[in-house]
């Protein structure tokens, strides 16, 4: 079993919130490539919040994050991140985000299991390890981006803002998953 880490946002209040004139389904429902670049001309605009952070959301669906430039360098530092991260533009605002999509997936193998006799206690989420991992992928149908502790280290030594960090466990086999449930190893640490 190897760690990785599933970056996300910290909710804080008052940290942009951005929209623009055409909803997110319709944003998410296009397939992007260099040919296909009409929806990186659609403007934003801060519609909440005062804080500007290097994550920032889409207002009424937080679950949509749009990247800064600087999380978008370090990334560029450990491999080419250019074909999942499209530059937007926010109206008044001179700094660029991004928004991330494409990104290659890994098999998400348990997705939402639950321990037995627990009270509703899940795994920890595990995914099949595959070679070659890109510097940044996700799981499967999830929001989940995942990154290495290498990576992991150097967003927090660049002091990145409105992030945090959740453990992600890669097994080599479902054989391997199986003996780490046998063994009750998919615990979630306690904090």
């Amino acid at each position: 079993m190897e760690t990785f880490f599933d970056f996300r946002k910290k909710l804080y209040g008052g940290v942009w919130e951005i929209e623009s004139d055409m909803p997110y389904r319709c944003i998410s429902e296009v397939p992007f490539d260099i040919a296909n670049t009409e929806l990186l001309e659609l403007p934003f605009r801060i519609c909440h919040g005062k804080k500007q952070r290097d994550l920032v959301y889409l207002y009424g669906d937080i679950s949509i994050e749009f990247w800064s430039q600087n999380i978008y360098n370090l990334l560029s530092k450990y491999g080419d991140v250019s074909p999942y991260l499209y530059p937007i533009h926010i109206n008044g605002v001179d700094d660029v985000y991004y928004f991330v999509h494409n990104l290659p997936e890994v098999k998400f193998i348990n997705r939402n299991v639950y321990i037995p006799n627990t009270n509703y206690e899940r795994e920890i989420r595990c995914f099949l390890l595959q070679d070659n991992l890109p510097p940044l992928f996700c799981l499967d149908n999830s929001r989940c981006f995942i990154i290495s502790p290498e990576i992991k280290t150097a967003m927090i030594k660049a002091k990145l803002t409105n992030i945090s960090f959740e453990p992600v466990y890669g097994v080599s086999s479902m054989e391997e998953y199986y003996q780490l449930q046998k063994e009750d190893k998919l615990r979630r640490p306690k904090e």
